[in-house]
């Protein structure tokens, strides 16, 4: 690395300032960063901002819809997450079980969903929808593998999600951020066309997606 205006070589940018480019040589301080980072507050920090177009939602594996990224169906590796197979019981109340579809409780919903860094880059911007943005969800529910219970075998609540309440892993549902009380949230469920926000106790099972509202550029 060399001084901004000499050829002496930078002594502090690349030992103090990650990701430094160019730096004063008088001084030391960070003047510009390597591609992908951009300078703020004297630190070099990956360029971000709302998503801009498909590309910047698809090479992580999600749809960019109304101006955010949706993922796909995912189970993340999040801690403190029991991660189950069918008929298993959560003994924790933070548990994903694998079934036809992935559904988990509120907790560990919430946990994979914060804890997701599909770029490998150890930058986190993933979290569950807010209520408005799952309301904006409707128009491609079947692309979101989310079904209508009353209407397709496919939205149809099955058993074997033990430890939940009523035991029943339920795949027409999905859960926002969005606090009811101490111990629930609320989620939308789709049931004979209609796409409904209603409260529950974090324990149930539903299906999650997540969402990021700001990404990574290139």
């Amino acid at each position: 690395l060399t001084g901004q205006g000499s050829s002496t070589a930078c002594k502090t940018c690349s030992s103090k300032t990650a990701n430094c480019a160019t730096c004063n040589s008088t001084t030391g301080v960070c003047t510009g960063c390597v591609s992908g980072y951009e300078l703020e507050n004297g630190s070099c920090s990956v360029k971000s901002g709302p998503p801009r177009n498909e590309y910047d939602c698809t090479r992580y594996g999600a749809i960019f819809y109304n101006n955010i990224c949706i993922s796909g169906e995912i189970s993340g590796n999040a801690p403190g997450v029991e991660y189950l197979t069918l008929y298993s019981t959560c003994n924790s109340g933070s548990c994903l079980w694998f079934g036809s579809r992935i559904t988990a409780t509120w907790n560990a919903a919430n946990a994979i969903c914060t804890n997701y860094d599909p770029g490998s880059d150890g930058v986190k911007y993933w979290r569950l929808p807010t209520s408005n943005e799952t309301t904006g969800f409707r128009p491609i529910l079947n692309t979101l593998g989310v079904y209508d219970d009353y209407s397709s075998s496919e939205g149809t609540p099955y058993g074997g999600c033990y430890g939940a309440i009523q035991g029943t892993c339920h795949r027409n549902i999905l859960w926002t951020q969005d606090i009811f009380d101490a111990n629930g949230h609320y989620a939308y469920y789709l049931d004979i066309g209609r796409w409904v926000k209603a409260a529950y106790t974090n324990t149930f099972s539903f299906q999650f997606r997540c969402v990021a509202s700001i990404v990574p550029y290139d």
